[in-house]
Parts: structure tokens; sequence; C-alpha cells
């Protein structure tokens, strides 16, 4: 009980380093004003005094449920008034009260039930923010209702409306379709007392384009974007032909020199046995560092001559060309998923539009930007170990369970099998990680600087 502290001391080992008696008196209070709920800012003040001449500090609280519960408006302030807005108190019967201390000694003052009218629920509509839509595309609607008593209010407590007055759904998200002209929906929130708010939105839907023909008004803007979209399948397809010439012609510059030819390379357990111009057959051994050469029937140790201490010649496995690979599928997805998509919001694409989208949204594009990026990256890796799995006939398998790992090397076959499946996913991440990059550059960056 801190009421039968007579005294604080700090002390180090020796000594008293600082030390406080209470005083005898505690502090008075005297209460000047009491809040006023019907006013947009409500204000306590009041004074307090200590006969000791200590200073004091005050802590205002309210309750909204008898005194079960107390919530602080303001905590240990020198100042002696305080003001609020009676929004952020509950409906019901509130009391206020007063705790001023001097260090020690605390006063406590209960100021008299004030009534507080339960507050109107708030309506909130996130998407869309006024926007235009092409007939038949899906308008999602996004909202929310808070009451000051009730909170977020639940799902049910949600309701939307057409221009004229039908309920369309419920809840805080809607998928609906409307016909072309301009629309005025609204949602309704409703609180537990039966209160509410009302929030508005207007979106105009338009007819849909006629095949062949562009959205974009103007003959000017609709000869741009078929030129556009020209060139664009232009430069797909020179690029396609350009990286595969690329490609076969480093493939030939890095092909190794001839090598005299032997049907089967000599078992060398699991190390990889390599064959050099002269037609030897040389293994490595990871454990010892040491290199054997094969002699015909078995394999020996390889030492350079005496004279001559030089390392045997340089077998590294030759590289499997996989990024180069993957370097050419990535531009050439990127060119037909981007051209794709810029082609079909121009209205090039007969029968395929693309949905529209509401105001520029900060957080949208970097959830659908950003893991359009991620899922590039992961498939790009993937896709890179796919392949060389399928080039060097060599995989790294983990034959683990989630607590243990067990990670093996596989040759043959099953390492082929492993890098197919590997391809398979890669691609199908970095497809889908394109097509989101697509859309978010599509339908949220360009529209918001204006194109």
């Amino acid at each position: 009980d801190h009421n039968a502290v007579a005294k604080i001391q700090l002390r180090t080992d020796t000594a008293i380093a600082a030390s406080v008696d209470r005083s005898p008196t505690a502090p008075t209070v005297n209460v000047l004003q009491l809040p006023d709920i019907s006013q947009q800012t409500a204000t306590i003040s009041w004074t307090a005094q200590d006969p000791d001449g200590d200073a004091t500090t005050s802590t205002v609280y309210y309750s909204p449920d008898g005194g079960s519960t107390w919530h602080a408006l303001v905590q240990d302030t020198s100042e002696t008034q305080v003001q609020f807005d009676p929004v952020t108190i509950p409906g019901g019967e509130v009391q206020f009260r007063i705790v001023t201390n001097d260090g020690f000694n605390q006063t406590t003052t209960l100021l008299p039930l004030i009534t507080v009218p339960d507050h109107t629920p708030t309506a909130y509509i996130n998407t869309p923010a006024g926007a235009d839509f092409i007939e038949g595309d899906a308008v999602i609607l996004k909202g929310y209702g808070d009451d000051t008593e009730d909170g977020t209010l639940p799902n049910e407590n949600l309701y939307w409306f057409d221009a004229s007055n039908q309920n369309i759904g419920t809840g805080p998200l809607l998928h609906v379709q409307l016909p072309p002209g301009q629309h005025t929906l609204t949602l309704q929130a409703v609180d537990s007392a039966g209160q509410y708010d009302t929030a508005s939105v207007v979106v105009n839907e338009q007819l849909a384009p006629t095949p062949g023909t562009s959205t974009t008004p103007g003959d000017a803007d609709s000869l741009w974007l078929m030129l556009a979209g020209l060139g664009l399948i232009l430069l797909l397809i020179g690029g396609g032909f350009t990286f595969l010439i690329l490609y076969f012609v480093l493939r030939w510059r890095n092909k190794p020199a001839p090598m005299r030819a032997r049907r089967s390379a000599p078992q060398a357990g699991t190390n990889q046995a390599y064959q050099d111009a002269q037609g030897r057959w040389w293994m490595h051994d990871p454990l010892s560092k040491h290199w054997f050469l094969w002699n015909g029937s078995s394999w020996q140790p390889w030492q350079a001559p005496a004279a001559r201490r030089i390392p045997p010649p340089n077998l590294r496995p030759p590289r499997s060309g996989s990024c180069l690979l993957v370097l050419m599928i990535l531009v050439l997805l990127t060119i037909l998923i981007f051209g794709g998509v810029f082609l079909a919001r121009g209205g090039l694409i007969p029968g395929v539009t693309l949905p529209q989208v509401g105001a520029f949204n900060l957080q949208d594009l970097l959830k659908t930007g950003g893991l359009g990026l991620l899922l590039s990256v992961l498939g790009a890796l993937a896709l890179n170990g796919g392949l060389k799995a399928i080039r060097e006939r060599r995989a790294r398998v983990d034959f683990g369970d989630e607590d243990f790992s067990d990670i093996r090397e596989v040759q043959g076959c099953r390492a082929v099998l492993h890098g197919i499946g590997q391809v398979g996913i890669g691609l199908a991440l970095l497809i889908a990680g394109l097509a989101l990059a697509a859309l978010a550059l599509f339908q949220q960056i360009l529209p918001g600087l204006g194109f």
C-alpha cells in the first residue's frame, strides 16, 4: 500500500544518494466545469492545490459501465483542463473522475453521471472510388462500417443498394454486373441500436467495344495504337530470331575440342568421370581432393612428373548454358505478355478487354506489382535450376522430411524428370509474375501518370 510509505530513499552501496519524505497533506481539487456532451468539443476544468507546496499532476478517466472499467482521457498532466471529442465516448451513462497526486498523496474526485447519446455509425467505401467500366466487367465493391459503441460492424450489418434503392447484396465485398449507363451505388452501415449511415459512389458502365476497334476515341489515337501493336509483334518476332541465333552461336563457340570417342565412361561410383582431348578418362574425388586416371582396368592416383609439378588438365564440367537460356525465355515471355496486355488494353484483340480499375491506389500497386516481381524471380530461379538439371543430367534432391533434411545427388533419368518438373513450376511462376507485373503497369502506373 503506497499510503503506508513515509519515505523513499535512493541508496548506493555505502551512502544515501537521495531521499524524499511524504508530505503530510494530500492535494485539494475543485471542479470548475463539467463536460457538455452536446458541444463539438467538451471541456473539463478544475483547480488543484497542495497545502504543502508540492507540484501536482492529474489523470482524467471515464467509465462507460458504472465503474467496472476506467479509460484514461489524459495522463499525468500538470494542466488543469482537458478537452475531448464527445464522439469518442460510448453512449450511455458515463462517469468521469480526476485523480490528482503530489508524488505521494493522491486525491480522487468523482464527477456526476452524464448521459451520452448513442452515436451514429460511419459507412466507408474503399473501392471503387468512382471509375469507368466496360460492359460485362464485374464491379468490385469494398466497404466497411465503424461505430463508437460496436467497433467495426459485422458483415451482416452492411447493405448495398442501387440507384432505385433496391438491395443488391450484403457484406464488405461484393461483385455486381451492371447494365451500361451511370449508376449510384450506396453502402448502408447499421449499428446494434438501429442507427445507420450511408456512403455512395458513382460508376459509369460503358458499352463494350466492337471487336477489332479501339476504345480510345479519335482516329489518330486508333492509328497510333495499331502501329504500336504492329511494332510490338515485329519486335517479338525479330527478338526471338535474334536470341535464337545468339544462343546457337555461343553454343558453337563454347563447343569443346574433339575427343577420341569411347563407347561408355568407366564406372566412377558417385563421382563424375571426364574425358580430355587425348581420350584419357579422369575422376576427381571431392573427399581426398585428388585426381585419378583410368588405366584401362582401374582408377589410379595421378601425380605430375617430378620435373614438372603441374596440375591436371582443366576438366571442369562444361557450363550448362542455362542462365542464357533462362534470359532468352524471360525476354520472350516479357515481350509476349506485356505486348498482349498492351494490345488488349487498346482494344486491338477482338473479344478481349481488360477490367478497368478505380482511382490510383498505391497499396494495390504494391500488392500487385510486388507479388508479380516476387513470382517472376522465384520462377526464373526454378527455371534455371530445372534447365541445368536437364542439361547436366544431375540434380540435388532433398529426400528428407519436414524435420530432417537429406539432400542427395541423383543422375540420369531421375535427374531429367526432376528438372522437367522444376521447369514446369518455374514457367508457371514466371508467367503468373509477369502477368501481374503487366497488369500493375497498364492498370495502375500508366493511368496514374495520365496515359
